[in-house]
């Protein structure tokens, strides 16, 4: 059995970043768009989710060494995934910057998808997958880099998001 769920992209932009033009501020680069899907026999299935970021401009972008936070609001019931390249220092306070070579940095043209995944397993992320699955949770993806990370290598900077919702 396999459930896909549409995902509708809501595009979420933060301040420019150094590869976009002064004059596009307001034109998207880049889409964010993501499909839950269960997998396997019903006793023993389990349930995914896969993140693409879809070009709509020449781009480049991080697929890699992102980690994942989950923000929950329990009275909407809303759920916030956020994919984020984070800003880690060492016991002096110095910030550690991460190999380019390994955050997956992709140069995306129009129309033109690369997949999203995370460094490390997210604790509780398998269950919240499965409480959007069966519509008990609202459901969004947030993709972030900060200004700082977009500067340094170069890549798009910025929000965006796509909320999960039931295919019809």
């Amino acid at each position: 059995m396999r459930v896909n769920l549409l995902i509708f992209c809501v595009f979420l932009f933060a301040a420019l970043s150094p590869t976009r033009a002064s004059g596009d501020a307001q034109k998207p680069y880049i889409a964010l768009e993501a499909e839950i899907q269960t997998t396997g026999a019903k006793q023993f299935s389990s349930v995914v989710m896969q993140v693409w970021l879809v070009g709509l401009k020449d781009s480049v972008v991080v697929t890699e060494g992102l980690s994942a936070s989950i923000v929950r609001d329990e009275k909407s019931k809303k759920v916030v995934v956020v994919f984020s390249l984070p800003e880690v220092k060492d016991q002096q306070g110095r910030l550690i910057i991460p190999s380019a070579s390994r955050l997956g940095i992709v140069q995306l043209r129009a129309g033109e998808v690369a997949a999203v995944s995370l460094a490390h397993r997210v604790e509780g992320l398998s269950a919240i997958l499965q409480e959007a699955r069966d519509n008990k949770i609202e459901l969004t993806v947030e993709y972030h880099i900060s200004d700082l990370w977009a500067k340094r290598f170069g890549v798009m900077g910025g929000k965006y998001s796509a909320v999960v919702a039931p295919k019809k």
